[in-house]
């Protein structure tokens, strides 16, 4: 049996990383979920984990490494941390909900969110509403209001 060469596996990371942004870019082959894979001996741990474990230190036993930059990709320690399931899964709905919530271009009675049809509320996720909308939910309020007297 023929032995392969032995090959420094921090050269050959650094190899599938592009670097020339703020975000390091892992390009090697990726999990069905878009995160990077570092292939060693048949075995494939997570790239983002493995350069924490290789530049930072080991990882905390029951932590998990998260990408505060939202980039799953991202490789660059400085843009990840290890936290707790929970605060991570916390973080990701926390993103999604902002994400959805910012991408939106129209109501649910379909009026376009342009910026003379919007109205900000001051909650704990600052909404945005529409304002046709609700001004006819103030109108119809009012109305039954009228009625009570």
């Amino acid at each position: 049996m023929r032995k392969s060469p032995v090959v420094d596996q921090t050269a050959r990371f650094f190899s599938k990383v592009h670097s020339g942004g703020v975000c390091w870019e892992w390009e090697g082959s990726l999990t069905p979920d878009g995160y990077g894979r570092h292939w060693i001996d048949r075995k494939g741990p997570l790239a983002h984990r493995w350069v924490w474990e290789h530049l930072v230190g080991p990882i905390p036993e029951g932590y998990e490494i998260d990408h505060l930059c939202f980039n799953r990709k991202c490789v660059n320690p400085d843009h990840l941390e290890p936290v707790t399931g929970e605060v991570n899964r916390s973080r990701i709905m926390k993103d999604v909900v902002a994400i959805r919530v910012a991408n939106k271009t129209h109501c649910k009675q379909g009026h376009e969110l342009s910026p003379d049809n919007l109205l900000f509320r001051k909650t704990a996720n600052n909404a945005r509403l529409c304002k046709t909308c609700s001004r006819a939910s103030n109108a119809r309020r009012y109305q039954k209001s009228k009625l009570r007297v």
